[in-house]
């Protein structure tokens, strides 16, 4: 149980950590992309199904704030000049796919469904905060 709530920790930790640097490297991509990573995580764990039956089946409020956080990306990548929304929005597209495969085969082992819905998360944080490093690099270029 101690485990269960050390990983909740690091990923909130993380998140924070990483979305901080984003906003405070970054610029109006970088603002947005922060916000909906992290108003899109505090929704995900809102919506969650009780402990006994969490990953058992599609967890319908998660899937349905992912497919909102796509959609919100996927724009962002549309209208920004920047790549990093480009490989957020795969991630998050991977991570939308775990959902569809526990939709397509519900005797999915729920430890697969575990392991791999959380994880896409790490990758977005960080692919925002490289966008941002960037950015700030770019702009100490061109004022040097």
């Amino acid at each position: 149980m101690i485990a269960a709530y050390m990983i909740v920790i690091i990923f909130y930790t993380t998140l924070f950590t990483t979305m901080g640097l984003a906003c405070w490297w970054g610029k109006r991509p970088e603002y947005f992309g922060a916000a909906v990573m992290i108003v899109g995580s505090i929704f995900s764990a809102l919506a969650t199904t009780p402990v006994s039956v969490r990953f058992r089946s599609l967890e319908v409020g998660v899937f349905t704030v992912d497919v909102i956080m796509l959609l919100l990306f996927g724009w962002l990548a549309m209208t920004s000049k920047r790549y990093w929304p480009l490989w957020v929005t795969g991630f998050h597209l991977c991570a939308i796919l775990t959902h569809i495969t526990v939709l397509l085969m519900p005797e999915s082992l729920p430890l697969a469904y575990y392991h791999l819905q959380g994880k896409f998360a790490y990758l977005m944080c960080g692919s925002i905060l490289m966008g941002a490093y960037g950015q700030r690099a770019l702009d100490k270029a061109q004022s040097a």
